[in-house]
């Protein structure tokens, strides 16, 4: 038998820690940052899930009342207690920038954090001049109100005059609202 020539062998172990050393273990440490990396992420997420959902209603006793004002949350004893602020609010927003028509239709609500979150499809004629005020009105007073999906078209006027342009707004809202643990759904 026939030994293998020494050259050969060198040639070709140096090939093989070439490729080894040149492509193969860069890439196995990228996986491996990659893997750790995923690993904290994973380890973040699972803290940040033990955090929101130790958030509860109970987090927000009636007697330390949160500030209206300031939290944006709209505090209401029943679900229904808590539309009909939100179709108030709506109306004298709408009403507050010349608007008018509005529709109002409750929908399923949801949880998060700890919060009663509502939502509603809503309806409403608004002038064209009121409704950058309007919703700016909504989402940033209190209750903040915020809009998931909003659509605004022109309204066809018998007027040509610009001031009395309007336009139809519809979409779907959301509030979110502190309620007594016995009370949420």
């Amino acid at each position: 038998m026939k030994r293998p020539d020494p050259r050969a062998l060198a040639v070709s172990a140096a090939a093989i820690l070439f490729v080894l050393g040149g492509f193969v273990w860069p890439l196995t440490q990228k996986l491996l940052s990659n893997h750790a990396e995923i690993l904290a992420y994973r380890e973040r997420l699972e803290q940040l899930a033990t955090q929101r959902s130790s958030v509860s209603a109970s987090s927000f006793p009636a007697s330390q009342e949160l500030d209206a004002e300031q939290s944006g949350l709209l505090p209401a004893s029943t679900v229904a207690e808590a539309n009909r602020k939100i179709e108030t609010y709506l109306l004298n927003a709408l009403r507050a920038t010349g608007g008018d028509s509005l529709v109002f239709r409750p929908a399923a609500g949801s949880q998060d954090m700890g919060l009663q979150v509502l939502t509603a499809s809503v309806s409403a004629r608004v002038p064209l001049d009121g409704a950058i005020e309007l919703l700016h009105q909504l989402e940033t007073g209190s209750p903040a109100l915020f809009f998931d999906m909003l659509r605004l078209q022109g309204m066809p006027t018998q007027d040509t005059s610009p001031q009395d342009a309007s336009l139809a707004m519809t979409g779907t809202i959301r509030a979110y609202v502190i309620l007594p643990e016995k009370a949420a759904p």
